[in-house]
């Protein structure tokens, strides 16, 4: 898995820029039909805004909402990779799931 990762994390499109798979990529996110909400902290050094939205052209046929998350606006000085998880973090925790909620 690290290898395949580390083949694609050369090409700025990820998978969709490796022509032999690309083709079925792309064919596997236009099936996806339900609505999605992405939730990033703009501090994620490890999934930068570049590397999701790399994703996001390829759900041709959903509904697409995107939120950047900003440390300040939870009283953070951080939330970095995975954050969400931290011990602390509950209340963005339920702030996100909250938000998602209503989507």
């Amino acid at each position: 898995m690290y290898r395949q990762w580390k083949h694609w994390c050369h090409f700025p499109g990820y998978w969709f820029d490796d022509a032999e798979i690309s083709g079925e990529m792309g064919a596997l996110f236009a099936r996806v039909r339900v609505p999605i909400t992405t939730v990033n902290a703009v501090d994620d050094r490890w999934a930068p805004a570049a590397a999701h939205d790399a994703f996001f052209p390829y759900y041709v046929t959903c509904e697409l909402t995107t939120r950047d998350l900003h440390p300040g606006e939870s009283g953070r000085s951080n939330i970095g990779h995975m954050g969400y998880l931290r011990r602390g973090s509950e209340p963005l925790r339920s702030a996100a799931l909250d938000e998602l909620g209503q989507s």
